[in-house]
């Protein structure tokens, strides 16, 4: 199967020839190029990047956030709403976020989100996704959703947090001026050829929701329908996938009936139980990841056994992505032996 299609197979619940695989976060550039080889045609490079490294790259979308600074590891970011990022590349990442714009219901009134129809925003993307589909590569648009989305580009965490409990109509405005413009926003790049959308949105701590799962199925989950019928109305094959970190078992089946494809990183650290999910959701979502966060922390015996678990627990019938972690200080040969676990267990 090419990349593109072993995607799609498993985002429509189905079994593939091998279990598609991504690793995020710190894998070293030397283990990138040993599992490439060398590749002088840009097309196959691409298929053998998706094919061992990332079976899922998204062009990140929504709102932009050039770089205005930028000394190799330290850099700065000015969003289009005016938010400040600064963070820094190693040893671990970091970011921080100050000068957000929406402090009172006053500013929400004379707030308004960037123009989403600039066709600025857009130039190039069509050219980049027509290169991934040359190559039988899947390629998807990343955006933050509607409930992390507020705390990175409008107002600040804490104080959203809070919204919830003493202004809940001030929280909903909020995440329903920025759902519609990442609505349009994604719109657009699924018509310019995108094949999916990743929605990143952080919805816990690794106990519980930040809030609580009834105020989720009032406020955030129509949100989410709203965004997931919008899109899959513009092309049948159109696939939707949530990426959220924290302990998210109380709303899996709202998760499900929102029609999202696939859920990620379904981390043991958060209590997430990839033998539990795939029991009982597994034939009616896509299940992506289920590997701890902590892989840095493992001796081999004990990296060997947790990925054998995860992989025997995520594989069978299909509708699984592994979706695994380095930490960015691991050793070089501890990154290799996980990459050697990991593809030994691919195959069907």
């Amino acid at each position: 199967m090419t990349p593109r299609e072993r995607m799609h197979r498993v985002l429509g619940k189905g079994q593939p020839d091998r279990v598609p695989v991504r690793y995020w976060a710190g894998l070293p550039e030397a283990v990138k190029a040993e599992l490439i080889g060398s590749c002088a045609d840009e097309k196959e490079r691409m298929k053998k990047q998706q094919e061992m490294v990332n079976a899922l790259p998204s062009i990140m979308s929504g709102v932009l956030r050039p770089v205005i600074e930028d000394d190799g590891n330290n850099y700065v970011q000015r969003c289009e709403t005016g938010v400040i990022i600064r963070g820094r590349h190693k040893p671990a990442p970091f970011r921080e976020f100050s000068n957000f714009p929406i402090k009172t219901a006053k500013d929400l009134d004379n707030f308004q989100m960037p123009e989403v129809n600039n066709p600025a925003r857009y130039e190039g993307f069509r050219e980049r996704v027509e290169r991934y589909h040359q190559a039988d590569c899947f390629i998807a648009a990343y955006c933050v959703g509607p409930f992390q989305g507020p705390t990175l580009f409008l107002r600040e965490f804490t104080e959203f947090l809070m919204d919830f409990v003493q202004d809940l109509g001030f929280a909903k405005a909020i995440m329903e001026m920025y759902t519609e413009f990442i609505l349009e926003d994604i719109r657009t790049r699924l018509e310019l050829g995108a094949d999916a959308v990743e929605m990143g949105d952080d919805l816990g701590s690794n106990d519980a929701l930040f809030i609580h799962p009834q105020t989720f199925r009032e406020l955030v989950k129509p949100l989410y329908a709203r965004l997931i019928a919008a899109w899959k109305a513009i092309r049948p094959d159109v696939k939707v996938m949530l990426h959220c970190d924290g302990n998210i078992n109380d709303i899996f089946e709202d998760l499900i009936e929102v029609g999202l494809d696939a859920v990620n990183r379904l981390d043991p650290a958060d209590n997430m139980d990839i033998t539990e999910l795939k029991r009982n959701y597994g034939t009616q979502i896509a299940l992506m990841g289920g590997f701890s966060r902590h892989l840095g922390q493992m001796g081999r015996k004990e990296l060997r056994k947790h990925i054998t678990e995860v992989m025997e627990a995520g594989k069978p019938g299909g509708a699984y992505i592994a979706e695994v972690g380095i930490h960015p200080e691991m050793a070089l040969d501890d990154v290799r032996y996980v990459v050697e676990i990991v593809e030994s267990l691919r195959d069907y």
